[in-house]
């Protein structure tokens, strides 16, 4: 039966390899911050996504209304992804970050608001959907 070696048992002509960690950008208190900011901005846009899908369905009973949500999303990603690109190395990457958040912001929040007042139509929803939609890559600061 083999015998298992300690960190004692070594010889002294053999050093262990320091141990790096293993999240080292976390070290960095801006990054730490950034990092906690989207995760916190793509949890709340998963959720709304899943509140949007529901809402529609019980608004609509049509699994054709429930695809238009996806389609309204994705049609402004894939038209303005080309002119965003340009965009985003033209300005200063911190403020479009706080434009673009805050946009998406104001549309959930509208969203929100003519919701709880009783939304009875569909077409606010797409039109909210399509205006708050996030961008797939976020610029890097």
């Amino acid at each position: 039966m083999a015998q298992r070696t300690t960190a004692t048992d070594r010889p002294p002509s053999t050093p262990l390899k320091p141990r790096r960690p293993a999240f080292p950008a976390l070290r960095h208190r801006d990054f730490r911050l950034l990092w906690l900011a989207q995760l916190v901005s793509v949890t709340g846009s998963q959720m709304q996504v899943v509140a949007i899908n529901w809402h529609v369905y019980l608004l609509t009973k049509s699994p054709l209304a429930l695809g238009l949500v996806g389609l309204v999303r994705v049609v402004p990603i894939v038209l303005c992804s080309l002119i965003g690109g340009v965009v985003a190395d033209a300005i200063d990457r911190k403020r479009l970050m706080i434009v673009t958040q805050t946009v998406m912001l104001v549309s959930a929040a509208v969203l929100a608001g003519i919701t709880a007042s009783g939304l009875d139509a569909v077409w606010p929803i797409y039109l909210l959907t399509a205006l708050g939609s996030p961008p797939k890559t976020s610029p890097t600061p």
